[in-house]
């Protein structure tokens, strides 16, 4: 699907459909050769339902909103055997070129916007969003779009971070609030003041000093404080698109909010 007469651009190898490239200066400045041990476990957590299932299909995947290669690094290594070729988009060619780096075997990388996906409907037998859907401007827009590219009988799964309320979502929000006011000098130091205290914090990766560098603990609390937009739903809005869309909720883990995943 292109809306310039089948015309598009080639940068560093990678189709690109967007004249967009946020993120680009993050992924830039927060380049790091390997991957966590932890983020690598989260990820295999999230993509059971298609692991358990799929493992030795030929099913076609995609990775809507890659960054820097985690997910499609888990299918390879634990799927090693698996021939399908699948599809890793980004916004942000920066991300893609360096999950090319990480493991590009069965994948291609594909320079796009979620919110309007370049593929014809019905494309994927699975297609995935790990918080990426957060950071667009219409996330239940972006989300139609996994369910419109999913082949049926097909699943769509989506991991948000949900909202957070008291006193831990109160300080939340006034430091994503400082960060605005600050500018990415100040976002820099804050992130900095917040790295030593990150494991004790409700990350989805249990990231700390103590199983990863600085940097890689600076990259995961960049991605939360820095973006100016970021949505944190309830559990039950995210549940209800599922139902809007009519697709059977066949993974809804409770002691990992706000992970889903649906059959179409």
């Amino acid at each position: 699907m292109c809306k310039n007469h089948e015309a598009y651009n080639i940068v560093d190898g990678i189709l690109s459909f967007t004249d967009q490239d946020h993120f680009d200066s993050h992924w830039e400045d927060n380049y790091y050769e390997s991957i966590p041990e932890m983020k690598l476990n989260a990820a295999e957590r999230f993509l059971q339902p298609i692991l358990k299932d799929d493992a030795s299909s030929n099913s076609l995947y995609l990775d809507a909103g890659c960054g820097d290669g985690v997910h499609l690094k888990v299918l390879n290594d634990v799927t090693p055997s698996r021939e399908g070729n699948n599809v890793a988009l980004d916004i942000s060619t920066s991300a893609l070129l360096t999950a090319r780096k990480r493991d590009a075997k069965n994948w291609e990388f594909i320079h796009g916007d979620v919110g309007m996906l370049p593929f014809a409907s019905d494309s994927f037998d699975a297609s995935f969003s790990f918080g990426v859907l957060a950071y667009t401007p219409d996330p239940k827009k972006s989300f139609s779009e996994l369910v419109r590219v999913t082949k049926p009988g097909g699943k769509i799964g989506i991991w948000i971070y949900p909202k957070s309320g008291g006193l831990g979502g109160w300080v939340f929000g006034m430091v994503r609030g400082l960060c605005k006011l600050t500018g990415s000098i100040g976002t820099s130091l804050i992130s900095n003041m917040i790295v030593p205290v990150l494991g004790l914090l409700p990350t989805q990766s249990k990231l700390s000093l103590a199983n990863a560098s600085w940097k890689q603990c600076k990259e995961v609390v960049l991605v939360n404080i820095a973006p100016e937009q970021l949505f944190f739903p309830e559990p039950e809005e995210i549940e209800a698109w599922f139902k809007d869309f009519n697709l059977e909720i066949t993974s809804n883990d409770k002691n990992n909010p706000i992970a889903i995943w649906g059959k179409k």
